[in-house]
This record gives structure tokens, sequence and C-alpha cells, in this order.
């Protein structure tokens, strides 16, 4: 039996932030912009091509990065 490979894309990626302990874990870093923050983070990888076949842990892991440096999401200014 072989490990299996989370889904990737942007719905796959999608589901995955918005369950009730990743969620639980954005707010606990970030407040009420938790939800804001997730949208943003969404957009960003529905907006690249390389971010939308990007693993759920990649883009969960690197998410809680900037999250925990209060980084700014702005994909138009270059911030990600």
């Amino acid at each position: 039996m072989t490990a299996q490979t989370p889904p990737t894309g942007t719905k796959a990626i999608g589901q995955f932030l918005n369950q009730k302990n990743v969620l639980e874990k954005f707010a606990s870093i970030l407040g009420e912009k938790a939800q804001g923050f997730i949208a943003s983070v969404l957009t960003i990888v529905n907006s690249n091509d390389l971010l939308k076949n990007a693993t759920q842990d990649s883009v969960y892991t690197a998410a809680l990065m900037a999250a925990t440096l209060d980084l700014p999401l702005n994909n138009n200014l270059g911030f990600a």
C-alpha cells in the first residue's frame, strides 16, 4: 500500500484551509483578520499557475509563516 498524496488545486486547497482546525490556527495568530487572510491566500493561489498545483501542506506552511511574521499578502504589489 502506498501513501496517498493530498489532492492539489485551488478547490482542494480551499477546502483544506476552511477546515475547522486550520481556521482556528489562523484565528489564534491573526484574530478577526483570519478569514480575510485566508481569502487572500486563495486569491493568490488561484491567480498563479504554479501555486494552483502546489500541495496543501506547502501552501499551509507558507501561509502560516506569512501570518506569523505579519507579512502582507498582495499579489498586485508582489507581496505574497
